[in-house]
């Protein structure tokens, strides 16, 4: 019975550990399997291969250059406009004012020889009537004189004729005599006087001729004085200011008007002193603008006639005269033009020296550094450094670094790579 109750215990446990080797076998055994069928699943999938991802081409606008001859176009720069020739007009006879031209007024136009003014003649005219009485009382004392020369040389032809008698008979005497009585008997004395005589009337015709020369200047002066009562312009001018009227008593001390000649203005232009290398004078043409008088697109022409022979004291720019002809506008050719007033405020761009085998280039396309983006024959971009003979406000002109019909990228990229793919924009019929 004891033995009975003994196997029945080992049978027992022999069972508990039978059933917990299963319990922990029966994992292992699934987890061993899962690892085998997930080695078997890779081995027996098909291989994928992997494609290199493909580089999108940035879309741009391009724009070719040709290479030429081009001027250097110095760009604006700001002038005062000025006269090139002021007067101001002072009479050259006193006397009062009796007449003036009806369109004597500040702005008034006037061409070469155009009568302005008149001064009271009357006392010219008196002075030219004294010193016409003047030449006839000296034109006698002159006829007086030539005659008194030629009675005196007339005498001493004569006194020299008795000298030469008296001579010949004191020679036929052959008596010897002291050298007073000698000089009596050869009338030495009235031939010292004869001869005394002619001087003196050549010495009084001299002084009549002076007197008649005198006379004659003095009318000649009269004349002139007449004539400068009348006051003319002295070349085409306009009036800028006026400070008579009828009735003032003007004199030579005083300017009565101040012209400006319409013929010519002048400008003169400041420029930085590196950019004088590119002026020419007597060939540099100018363009001058004022917008904000004549509106856009209104334009005058100039011309460079001097670089001055100093610097802004302050800004250290060079000057350059610039010369306007006509500047109001007034010869025919002109008509309809815009016209240039004193004082006034012109811009101005300077068409310099030219130059050979450059291409011009928008500064805008002149990248960072120097540099323009070309797209290749490759349709690549190729940042390109570039050579500026010349940096304008609105152009370069490039020597080196691009080729003619070569196409330069208009468009901003926002992160330009060297060799990064391009295509144009106008070879993308309906691409969006």
């Amino acid at each position: 019975m004891k033995m009975n109750q003994n196997q029945s215990t080992s049978g027992g446990r022999l069972g508990r550990i039978l059933r917990w080797g299963v319990k922990s076998i029966i994992p292992l055994v699934v987890l061993i399997a899962a690892i085998a069928g997930a080695r078997w699943m890779l081995s027996t999938t098909p291989e994928t291969q992997r494609r290199p991802q493909e580089r999108l081409a940035t879309l741009v606008d391009v724009e070719s250059f040709s290479v030429s001859t081009q001027p250097v176009v110095l760009d604006t720069a700001m002038g005062e406009v000025q006269p090139a020739r002021t007067l101001e007009l002072k009479p050259q006879v006193s006397g009062r004012v009796e007449w003036l031209s009806p369109e004597l007024q500040p702005g008034a136009v006037f061409r070469e020889n155009a009568e302005l003014m008149r001064i009271e003649a009357v006392d010219y005219e008196l002075a030219i009537a004294e010193q016409q009485a003047a030449i006839a009382m000296a034109e006698a004392e002159l006829h007086v004189a030539q005659a008194s020369v030629v009675t005196a040389e007339n005498d001493l032809a004569i006194e020299m004729g008795n000298q030469r008698v008296a001579q010949r008979e004191s020679e036929l005497l052959g008596e010897p005599i002291d050298e007073t009585s000698r000089d009596l008997i050869l009338r030495v004395p009235q031939l010292k006087a004869a001869e005394a005589a002619v001087q003196s009337a050549e010495a009084a015709l001299e002084s009549a001729q002076a007197s008649y020369e005198a006379a004659q200047a003095g009318l000649a002066q009269a004349e002139l004085d007449l004539k400068r009562t009348t006051i003319q312009s002295p070349y085409n001018t306009v009036v800028a200011e006026k400070m008579i009227d009828i009735g003032d008593v003007v004199s030579s001390t005083a300017a009565v008007l101040t012209l400006y000649g319409t013929d010519e203005f002048w400008i003169e232009l400041s420029i930085p002193s590196s950019q004088t290398q590119w002026v020419e004078p007597g060939v540099s043409r100018v363009k001058l603008t004022s917008p904000a008088a004549w509106g856009e697109g209104q334009s005058r022409d100039g011309l460079v006639i001097r670089i001055l022979p100093h610097v802004d004291s302050g800004g250290r720019m060079a000057r350059v005269l610039v010369s306007i002809k006509d500047p109001l506008a007034i010869v025919p050719e002109h008509a309809g033009d815009p016209i240039l007033l004193v004082n006034d405020y012109m811009s101005a761009n300077i068409i310099g020296r030219t130059v050979e085998d450059v291409i011009a280039l928008p500064r805008s396309l002149v990248r960072e550094g120097d540099t323009v983006w070309v797209m290749n024959e490759q349709n690549e971009l190729d940042i390109r450094p570039i050579k500026a003979v010349y940096r304008g406000r609105s152009h370069v002109l490039i020597s080196d670094g691009l080729q003619s019909g070569e196409r330069v990228v208009t468009t901003d990229i926002a992160a330009p790579v060297q060799g990064m793919p391009l295509r144009e924009s106008d070879t993308e019929g309906g691409a969006s």
